[in-house]
């Protein structure tokens, strides 16, 4: 399952109109031998699903919605998928309605004026050779459209936060792209030649639970080091560093 000379994310790409997961899909196709960079796609999912099993609700055609095949990684940098797809994501996004001013929340979670616009759910596969194949699950909500009262409160989409009209395909294809550079930048030039695009892009004021000691305690990120620590300090102004391969998140407030 090695990535081929000329890898890029979309290539291929398989569309359906309605599916219960992207991930589930893609990992059929992963499992019959698809090539890393396969992307599978919907307009609608029934079952969608963010982290700890969280149910992603997916209007039919509003959304960005998608899971990509990723080439292998060792164990120890798995980590490091979900943060740079972040960073691509997040950078897609400003790309395009800049006005939207979008900035990710540790890890991965993308936000605009205080709200939640995108997510990123990275599930993996062993391989023989004890590798790992990432699935990298991709939902940005694009455009207006009703949902749920109690995620109407902590959603957003672009189309809202900018003030101007998108498209899905726009913004999907602006997504594959620089996920495709970033990902060969973080492969070619090592991990710290993202970082500085990360701290840039991340919103340090949004705070989230942490699990510390078995009791989910609000805290701020500060800083994420090339090696993997997360510094993070607590409410009461307690510092931890922690290993980010390590960390447990609570639930969102």
């Amino acid at each position: 399952m090695n990535a081929p000379a000329h890898f890029r994310f979309g290539d291929p790409i398989y569309r359906y109109d309605a599916l219960a997961s992207t991930q589930d899909v893609a990992r059929e196709w992963a499992c019959k031998g698809a090539l890393p960079g396969t992307v599978v796609t919907a307009r609608s999912m029934t079952a969608g699903r963010g982290r700890h099993g969280r149910k992603w609700e997916v209007p039919t055609g509003a959304n960005v919605c998608l899971t990509a095949l990723c080439p292998p990684v060792a164990p120890e940098e798995a980590w490091k998928v979900a943060l740079v797809a972040g960073i691509a994501v997040t950078e897609a996004v400003r790309t395009i309605v800049p006005s939207a001013e979008a900035k990710t929340r540790f890890p991965n979670d993308i936000y605009a004026k205080n709200r939640k616009l995108g997510g990123i759910l990275v599930e993996t596969m062993l391989l023989p050779d004890g590798k790992l194949a990432p699935l990298l699950g991709i939902g940005v909500n694009v455009l207006k459209a009703p949902l749920s009262p109690e995620i109407a409160t902590r959603a957003i989409s672009m189309e809202e936060a900018s003030g101007f009209p998108c498209q899905v395909s726009v913004t999907e294809e602006t997504i594959l792209v620089l996920l495709t550079a970033l990902w060969r930048r973080w492969r070619e030039e090592g991990f710290d030649s993202v970082l500085a695009l990360w701290r840039s892009g991340t919103n340090m004021t949004l705070s989230r639970n942490f699990i510390l000691n078995g009791i989910a305690t609000e805290c701020l990120v500060t800083d994420l080091s090339p090696e993997g620590i997360v510094s993070i300090v607590s409410r009461d102004g307690k510092r931890y560093d922690l290993p980010a391969a390590h960390i447990i998140l609570g639930e969102e407030r």
